[in-house]
């Protein structure tokens, strides 16, 4: 009986220090289930008052909603005849990313870069500046900047390998004349 009695608290006490550990494991890492995609990509312009030969700054921002965010991927296009895509520069988003790219093609008008977090990093979560487009004005009008929706993504941890992104939100640049001297 003594020992029934020994075996079942060592028993109760395993589960109690399980628990425990469980639970301090999940508040260190802040582990969550699985969440639907809420993450969106949008961009921000530095300096609205861009003129023709203007070198300029357009930053992609990032909000994840509930993701835990692993990596993205950005493919973006805009119009070739109006702006060159002199490079681009990680944000500060994800610390000390692991980087694919950037490939640009300045006569199609494309851009491919990709940001992962590095092996054993913890995902990311919030919003902030993933990366930041420098570019030059070539031509006066309107003109648009966007994610090509079809290769755009951005990976989560426990989505299985899906894309979380909800919204992509393009933008409209207004490349004035030059000034005249």
């Amino acid at each position: 009986m003594v020992k029934w009695f020994l075996a079942t608290v060592f028993f109760l006490i395993s589960v109690l220090v399980s628990l425990f550990v469980v639970n301090q494991v999940n508040r260190k890492y802040d582990i969550r289930s699985s969440a639907a995609p809420s993450t969106s990509l949008s961009f921000l312009l530095v300096n609205n008052k861009i003129k023709v030969n203007d070198q300029f700054s357009l930053r992609v921002y990032i909000s994840t909603g509930l993701n835990q965010t692993a990596g993205a991927q950005l493919n973006i296009n805009y119009d070739p005849l109006k702006l060159r895509l002199n490079g681009v520069v990680a944000g500060t988003f994800y610390t000390n990313p692991t980087i694919l790219g950037p490939t640009i093609d300045n006569t199609s008008g494309k851009l491919s870069y990709a940001l992962i977090v590095p092996p054993g990093s913890m995902p990311v979560s919030g919003s902030g500046v993933l990366a930041t487009l420098n570019f030059t004005a070539i031509s006066q009008g309107i003109t648009p900047v966007s994610f090509d929706s079809a290769n755009t993504l951005v990976i989560a941890t426990g989505e299985g390998g899906q894309n979380v992104i909800s919204t992509l939100s393009p933008i409209s640049i207004n490349v004035r004349k030059a000034s005249g001297k």
